[in-house]
């Protein structure tokens, strides 16, 4: 055999070796990894929860200044503020959390506002579901200092007296700057005994950007 026939042999030998070598790849489709919906119902929420809302017109767009923008946080991000009401909530419908059973005490739900220092906090509306003739919502806006010594309440909505039961809200005009350091958390107050009658939906966050180094330039627009 000459040698130009060895080296073909060989190679074909090596490359032999190589394929049996090489890991075997699946065929087979693997289930792709997605994040887990809030509990509750989904696919077809109660009659009563998705009745169209009837409510005042909120206009956000006439609440909004120049280089105003909005923020929306949907309910079932908020977690209990407590550790005895732990398991207590529980998402439900299109982006809303409310009690799994009649609430056994008084419990927070919160969620951290994270803008940066200089933000100008114009307005803050409250979004909400209220059925129970006889308990309230109520809403605040927390501000801690960066050590946690000092704190004070920012907004407090503690009456909100809804009018004809359903969907509502309730906004206030805040005109708060956020202060270098310091740390902000929305909490919504449900009260001893609220049930599926009283949900929480939604924040919605008017707000102002920074100027530029701080000397009253307007933020730079995408």
């Amino acid at each position: 055999m000459s040698s130009k026939h060895k080296r073909i042999l060989n190679l074909i030998v090596i490359l032999g070796l190589l394929l049996v070598m090489l890991p075997q790849r699946s065929t087979t489709a693997q289930p792709v990894k997605t994040e887990m919906s809030p509990t509750g119902v989904l696919e077809d929420p109660s009659e009563m929860f998705r009745r169209p809302y009837a409510g005042p017109e909120k206009e956000l767009n006439s609440h909004l200044q120049a280089n105003g923008k909005l923020l929306n946080i949907a309910g079932w991000h908020f977690r209990p503020y407590f550790e005895r009401c732990e398991g207590l909530f529980t998402g439900f419908g299109l982006g809303q959390i409310r009690p799994v059973d009649s609430m056994p005490d008084y419990c927070w739900i919160t969620y951290p506002l994270l803008l940066p220092s200089g933000t100008t906090i114009d307005w803050v509306f409250f979004n909400f579901y209220d059925n129970d003739p006889s308990r309230d919502l109520a809403f605040f806006l927390h501000r801690f200092n960066d050590v946690g010594s000092e704190w004070d309440v920012v907004i407090s909505l503690n009456e909100i007296e809804a009018g004809a039961p359903g969907y509502d809200f309730v906004g206030t005009s805040v005109n708060h700057e956020v202060q270098m350091y310091d740390t902000y958390n929305f909490v919504v107050a449900f009260p001893e005994g609220a049930d599926y009658r009283l949900l929480f939906s939604s924040v919605n966050i008017l707000y102002k950007e920074p100027g530029v180094f701080g000397l009253g330039f307007p933020a730079i627009q995408k």
